[in-house]
């Protein structure tokens, strides 16, 4: 008996080829043997199933089918007959002679092709696969194949795939053997079986230890495995199928070599526990220590809240300032900017002194330049704040031997000769307070004079 593992298909007729598919089906038994009968008067027999089962009795012999089950074609709305049988005897008989009278008006039958399917492989992703393309037809007819389609992953996205199922088993022995050209590729691709799995472990990913995964995914594919192994194309289930590993039985005895093995593998264990069961306290204890330093951090942070807010009351406060200090720009008597309404008293009292201060002191500055020149020429600016106009203040100590600059809000001497760039002068500085820690420094007084002014 010749088999396909060296049968080509170009060495052979297609009498041998139904030859050798006849034995293969012999040798192969499946559990589903399908046919799809046609014929002029089926639909009359499409209400009652004990008529069909009497009639396909007294037809070919077959009293027990699986299915017998009327089918309407959407497109043609013709009626049909699809038969299911458990056996290989059975299906011969509805492939046979048939009756001229059977279902009333003869019929014919159309063999369903085995579930039997193939991926081919290294299919370029932007070829278009259509069933349409006389290419595919073409390759259809040439290896026994249908229902040639691309495979896609779960998101839709093409691979370079393409799942084809096979017409006999013949065709699918020959395809996986001797592999596949393609016209669409001009290429020989490889082709290897087409298996389905069951639902993997969800934790680790594969079904070592889920029997009944494993025996569902064997019973599936029963058909296909026994196949392979018979023609030798694997050599025990476990090449394709992740067999589930054996459990030891509680009760086995066990001889030296496994007692040692045994101790081995407990101290190994007890070891491997110890050190997860440190690792597990280290970091519980570091998750302690966070947690702690977590709400110490929430303290301080509210802390710091806490002082923004008093802050923002301050800035409040000094921006009105500011605008009452702007509000009255060409004043020349010294501004003295309020803070804390609750302290207005002590203010005015600060206010009258620094006025008198200012008083003295400019009196006396009047007095020496009197006395060393009747005819001083002295000019004087209120400027609030020095980096207001610098270049003025400049002119005007260029123009007069003595000017008198009110409000410049200066603390240190350094703001002022950093700030007069003209030579062969010298400065008189009385420097600004600030009445509050969070405000700015008010007044503050300075007289620029020629260095010949005694």
């Amino acid at each position: 008996m010749k088999t396909a593992n060296h049968i080509y298909r170009s060495e052979m007729t297609q009498e041998g080829r139904e030859k050798i598919n006849h034995e293969l089906e012999s040798k192969y038994n499946r559990n589903r043997y399908s046919v799809m009968i046609n014929g002029n008067n089926i639909e009359t027999y499409s209400t009652n199933i004990f008529d069909r089962l009497d009639e396909l009795k007294r037809c070919v012999g077959v009293s027990n089918p699986l299915m017998i089950l009327t089918v309407v074609d959407k497109d043609t709305e013709v009626t049909s007959l699809e038969i299911v049988v458990d056996n290989y005897h059975d299906f011969l008989k509805l492939t046979g002679k048939l009756p001229n009278n059977a279902f009333s008006s003869g019929m014919s039958i159309e063999s369903l092709p085995p579930n039997l399917s193939v991926v081919i492989t290294s299919v370029e992703k932007d070829i278009t696969i259509s069933k349409e393309d006389k290419r595919i037809k073409h390759i259809e007819q040439v290896y026994g194949l249908s229902n040639v389609e691309r495979i896609f992953t779960a998101d839709k996205k093409p691979t370079m795939r393409l799942r084809v199922k096979a017409k006999t088993v013949l065709s699918y022995i020959e395809v996986l053997k001797h592999g596949i050209y393609l016209d669409i590729t001009s290429k020989r691709h490889q082709v290897t079986q087409n298996i389905i799995y069951s639902r993997v472990c969800k934790q680790c990913g594969n079904q070592n230890h889920r029997e009944r995964e494993f025996e569902k995914t064997l019973n599936n594919n029963k058909y296909t495995i026994d196949i392979l192994i018979g023609e030798n194309s694997i050599k025990t289930q476990e090449e394709i199928l992740r067999k589930p590993r054996a459990r030891l039985s509680q009760d086995m005895l066990l001889d030296a070599d496994d007692q040692r093995l045994e101790k081995l593998i407990e101290s190994c264990l007890s070891k491997r526990t110890c050190e997860i069961n440190n690792k597990i306290q280290f970091l519980q204890e570091s998750s302690e220590n966070n947690k702690n330093e977590i709400k110490q951090n929430k303290e301080e942070l509210y802390k710091v809240k806490s002082d923004l807010s008093s802050v923002k009351n301050y800035l409040k406060i000094f921006q009105n300032d500011i605008k009452k200090i702007d509000s009255k720009p060409n004043q020349t008597s010294t501004k003295i900017d309020v803070i804390q309404t609750g302290q207005k008293d002590t203010k005015t009292t600060n206010i009258y002194k620094l006025r008198h201060v200012f008083k003295q002191t400019k009196s006396q500055q009047t007095n020496k330049l009197n006395r060393s020149n009747n005819h001083l020429r002295i000019a004087s600016i209120n400027i609030g704040g020095l980096n207001k106009n610098i270049s003025y203040l400049n002119q005007l100590a260029m123009q007069f031997p003595g000017v008198c600059v009110q409000e410049t809000l200066a603390e240190y001497k350094t703001d002022l000769d950093n700030s007069i760039y003209i030579t062969g002068k010298k400065i008189i500085f009385k420097p600004a307070k600030k009445q509050n820690k969070l405000g700015r420094a008010a007044c503050g007084l300075a007289f620029i004079l020629d260095e010949n002014i005694p």
